[in-house]
């Protein structure tokens, strides 16, 4: 079982934090970086650092062998974070024609009261 604990702000990224409780085994830490040049537009959203880093590690415990265990500082590459954008498990909303003249008429309204007071 793989637990994310948080993250922090470091220069030039964000560090995600994961423990591996450990039943058998003493509990393991990993962290986790992704540089700051992956949150911007049409790549990655703050949001997603959490389940990108935390699926990289899955992955990498899964295939990890006792003779070489997984080091416990990881790095999220650019093509990882293209791969993860490609692969659709991103939320993108999309609205309807519908929904979005609904939002402007709701903005119109407030905007309007606004003004009125």
């Amino acid at each position: 079982m793989l637990q994310y604990t948080g993250f922090a702000i470091v220069p030039g990224g964000r560090l995600y934090s994961f423990s591996v409780p450990g039943h058998e085994a003493p509990a393991r830490c990993f962290t986790v970086v992704i540089e700051n040049a992956a949150f911007r537009p049409g790549l990655l959203k703050y949001q997603e650092g959490p389940e990108i880093c935390y699926g990289k590690l899955l992955a990498a415990l899964s295939t990890e062998e006792d003779a070489s265990p997984l080091s416990p500082q990881q790095r999220v590459s650019e093509p990882e974070v293209v791969a993860y954008k490609a692969s659709g498990r991103t939320k993108v909303r999309k609205w309807t024609e519908e929904q979005r003249l609904e939002a402007k008429q709701r903005f119109k309204a407030s905007r309007a009261e606004r003004a009125a007071r």
